[in-house]
């Protein structure tokens, strides 16, 4: 994948093009691309700030922000037993870090998560200038296609949105971005007679930590291994190689071992999952629901969310997924396929990594019985950078009078990709704003006492209002009729769509339907798509 290459000349070079540096700005130099971040991270600000959006909305925010400010971080600070959770800990244990600092609050995720989108887009730079420099691209061009990969990635709304929602995407591609630019700078080192020790000891760690915080990350690997390859087949970096791949293993093999060792000794909890800390692995396991090849012609599933139709079968929809609105867009598709061919005719080398990473993960995502838009982010840094090598080749082949407003017309289109993006994250904060006037109307109607039946509001509601509030999805017959018998009053809180249509096969479904028919529902309004009913006594 990369070419052996010598050390850094003494002319060093900026972002977007070659200048003359004395020694004592040369560390200035090196550091200019941290500026990259900035759009992303004052994207994030704003909707923190401005639209005051707390990072807590639907289920698994409330769920990583709950562990990580409470089990986990009395667990740390005390020494109390550790209680399960159904996801991994990579993610929960930053935010009970950030919480030592920051206290015991919703900042302490989201600072989390803006760091690491932030890191994302220096590593992503860092990625396509050291990948593309080794693989035969000239340093200018390098530069400017990293620099317009990592902008691009910087300011698509799926990334803005993980770095204000208080979940583990934002960490988990941060650390695979880092553990991919590691291990480029480690085979473009391999030809040395010493070769550092660091590289690939940080490329294993970070691969870890990923994988910790998102098992599927774990498929990463067989594209590092990909990457590799060239180091492998020429005889005389073998030993190098395996060599380099012990300082990788062993820090790898601490980071999944502990995490691994929780899994098994930690008290398993029925209501979290069968394991503790096993999360996404559910997915690939069940009968009709867990990873199929045929999945990846079929638009059409029952899983846990109910049933799902799609317009487009599960191998098309991850194909193109990179240029949906919340992503790439599909302004950035040309340039995206002049990236390929200029890397596949000039810099083949770079294409075994820039190929193999989303390939890996969207034909894997593509066998699950389900479309999650949020399992493309996981791919999106090389497709980002395959629009900015071909952003870049673009902008180098116009005549000099005309590069000014290509620049310029690169900048609109940054600008475009953004401004769909955050249109995106501001139909989230909507619906965020919706529950929680759902749950404050609600609350306002119900007597103290009271208890709530409710489905897809249940962990707002909890932290919201003072309302006793269980679970659709958890009761049984037996329990729901207990309720019914032996409780004060009490209140269900639906979307009926939802309950006669994907969920009517659930137990959510089932439950309501128990409930209308015996012992009944008296309708008392409805909000947003939710009815509040009082349910009768037998």
């Amino acid at each position: 994948m990369i070419a052996p290459s010598a050390h850094l000349p003494d002319r060093l070079t900026g972002l977007w093009g070659t200048k003359q540096v004395t020694p004592r700005s040369a560390w200035l130099r090196h550091l200019r691309f941290l500026i990259l971040p900035l759009p992303t991270v004052l994207l994030a600000s704003w909707v923190i700030v401005v639209w005051k959006f707390n990072g807590l909305y639907g289920q698994d925010p409330f769920a990583y922000y709950d562990f990580g400010v409470g089990p986990l971080r009395r667990s740390l600070l005390d020494g109390v037993p550790l209680s399960a959770m159904f996801w991994p800990l990579g993610y929960p244990v930053l935010i009970t870090l950030a919480s030592f600092v920051l206290g015991p609050i919703t900042a302490a995720g989201q600072v989390v998560n803006v760091l690491a989108g932030g890191a994302t887009v220096c590593f992503t730079y860092l990625l396509g200038r050291d990948l593309l420099l080794r693989a035969g691209a000239s340093p200018d061009l390098s530069r400017r296609a990293g620099a317009s990969g990592a902008l691009l990635l910087g300011v698509t709304g799926r990334v803005v949105e993980s770095n204000v929602l208080i979940m583990a995407d934002s960490v988990a591609l941060a650390t695979a971005t880092l553990s991919a630019w590691a291990l480029v700078r480690w085979c473009a080192r391999g030809q040395e007679l010493r070769p550092h020790a660091g590289w690939p000891a940080l490329s294993g760690t970070a691969l870890a930590w990923s994988v910790i915080t998102r098992w599927g990350q774990a498929l990463l690997l067989g594209a590092w291994l990909i990457a590799a390859l060239p180091m492998v087949v020429r005889h005389g970096r073998r030993k190098v190689w395996w060599r380099g791949v012990g300082w990788a293993v062993v820090p790898a093999m601490v980071v999944l071992g502990t995490q691994l060792w929780l899994v098994y000794t930690v008290r398993p909890d029925p209501s979290v999952s069968v394991l503790p800390f096993a999360g996404d692995l559910v997915h690939v396991n069940g009968a009709g629901i867990g990873w199929s090849l045929t999945h990846l012609f079929q638009h059409r599933f029952v899983n846990g969310d109910g049933v799902q139709q799609y317009p487009w079968p599960n191998g098309w929809y991850y194909a193109g997924g990179a240029f949906l609105s919340q992503y790439l867009t599909p302004i950035f598709l040309p340039a995206t396929v002049v990236g390929v061919i200029v890397a596949a005719t000039s810099y083949p080398r770079s294409l075994l990594l820039l190929l193999s990473w989303p390939a890996f993960l969207l034909t894997f995502d593509a066998g699950l019985a389900q479309q999650n838009p949020r399992y493309i982010l996981a791919a999106l840094p090389p497709i980002a950078l395959l629009a900015g090598l071909g952003s870049a080749v673009v902008w180098e082949h116009l005549p000099a009078p005309w590069r000014a407003l290509g620049t310029v017309l690169m900048g609109a289109a940054l600008v475009t990709v953004a401004a769909i993006g955050l249109r995106g994250v501001s139909t989230l904060n909507a619906e965020r704003n919706s529950d929680l006037q759902v749950a404050t109307w609600a609350a306002a109607r119900e007597p103290v006492g009271a208890t709530t039946l409710t489905f897809g509001l249940t962990l707002t509601l909890q932290h919201s209002t003072h309302l006793r509030v269980v679970d659709l999805s958890v009761l049984s017959q037996r329990a729901l009729q207990r309720l019914v018998v032996r409780q004060g009053p009490l209140y269900l809180l639906v979307q009926e769509r939802a309950m006669t249509g994907q969920f009517a096969a659930q137990p959510p479904g089932i439950n309501y339907r128990r409930l209308k028919a015996n012992p009944g529902l008296t309708l008392l309004g409805g909000l947003h798509g939710y009815t509040l009913a009082r349910v009768n006594k037998s």
